[in-house]
């Protein structure tokens, strides 16, 4: 998990110093059943409240996230 922490404070930090840009990005570490989504989602719901160029782009309801099975 500290690999994503740091990932998205970088990602923060070079959104919040190009406010005229808007920063888009997955629903990062769920695609491939790599995460849990009980630890990830926080970390990504704490980037985006601490900037407003920030977006997140879900899936569509046909994809699955987290680990299966």
């Amino acid at each position: 998990m500290s690999i994503l922490k740091d990932s998205m404070e970088k990602l923060v930090s070079a959104a919040n110093k190009n406010p005229d840009k808007q920063f888009v990005m997955p629903l990062v570490g769920l695609g491939h059943g790599e995460g849990n989504p009980a630890e990830i989602i926080p970390i990504i719901a704490d980037a985006l409240k601490k900037t407003n160029n920030l977006k997140l782009i879900l899936p569509g309801e046909d994809v699955t996230l987290g680990r299966q099975g």
